[in-house]
């Protein structure tokens, strides 16, 4: 344990830039965001813009995932841990670890600092609503939606390893077998969660209604639908992803190659 703490030390360490940057960039456009709403701007616009960074963090998370595997090979230090040893799986674990940490940093950045400049406006429009719904409602919602998104990205990460840790098994066209490797694997993920689904389908079924408690607002909105979300075949898919993740865990340990 305290050997897996100290790679992910590491691996935060070496993020801590990335974090501050991406933090900062996100309160800096929430300001922004504020003063052209002072400045006439609805709240509506407002508020559609504020979800602008959230669509560049797929991409930065993939970016990420990529470069930090990249330093390591470029400096050697994954086959430094290697030869302590270090097994593989801590590696890409630590390494999945601080990216989800990061993600996590950047989305508190962005809500706080939304809740910070906003909580004046918000109260003014909305705020009969806010007094009526519970707090703690708004706490569990949210909650529930960053835990989708956690697991959304993290299997996201471990395509993305799987993928530079295959590119690194040939000798050329490394980007062209890297992009090659999360295309098949994506593929992959969907047809193993297809062939699995009729295993699973005893599961009982997720009532959203339920589960986002959507009756608390249903007097406001006139409307409570009910959806059930059969989740069958995305285990199937998430018991895919956990054998890539064991994959390239394996690759990295097995086969490793520094030179560039």
């Amino acid at each position: 344990m305290k050997r897996f703490l100290r790679l992910l030390g590491k691996d935060l360490e070496a993020s801590k830039l990335p974090i501050l940057f991406n933090s900062g960039l996100s309160i800096v456009w929430i300001a922004f965001l504020r003063y052209r709403y002072e400045a006439g701007w609805s709240l509506g616009m407002v508020f559609i813009l504020m979800t602008i960074p959230l669509t560049f963090l797929p991409i930065w998370l993939m970016w990420q995932t990529y470069q930090t595997l990249r330093t390591e090979w470029r400096e050697k230090t994954t086959y430094t841990l290697l030869l302590l040893p270090i097994p593989g799986w801590q590696i890409t674990l630590s390494k999945w670890t601080a990216l989800l940490i990061e993600f996590t940093i950047v989305l508190a950045a962005l809500v706080g600092s939304a809740l910070l400049f906003f909580l004046g406006p918000i109260n003014e429009y909305y705020g009969s609503f806010l007094q009526a719904v519970p707090l703690t409602w708004f706490l569990r919602n949210g909650f529930l939606l960053y835990l989708g998104a956690l697991a959304t990205f993290s299997s996201f990460i471990i395509l993305v390893q799987l993928a530079f840790i295959v590119s690194k098994l040939v000798g050329r066209f490394r980007g062209l077998a890297a992009l090659w490797t999360l295309l098949l694997a994506t593929w992959l993920v969907e047809r193993v969660g297809i062939i699995l689904d009729p295993l699973f389908r005893w599961l009982p079924p997720i009532h959203i209604e339920q589960l986002f408690r959507l009756d608390v607002i249903a007097q406001y909105t006139n409307y409570t639908p009910e959806i059930a979300y059969h989740y069958s075949a995305e285990v199937g898919s998430w018991l895919a992803t956990l054998g890539l993740f064991l994959l390239s865990s394996w690759l990295l340990e097995n086969w490793i190659e520094t030179d560039d």
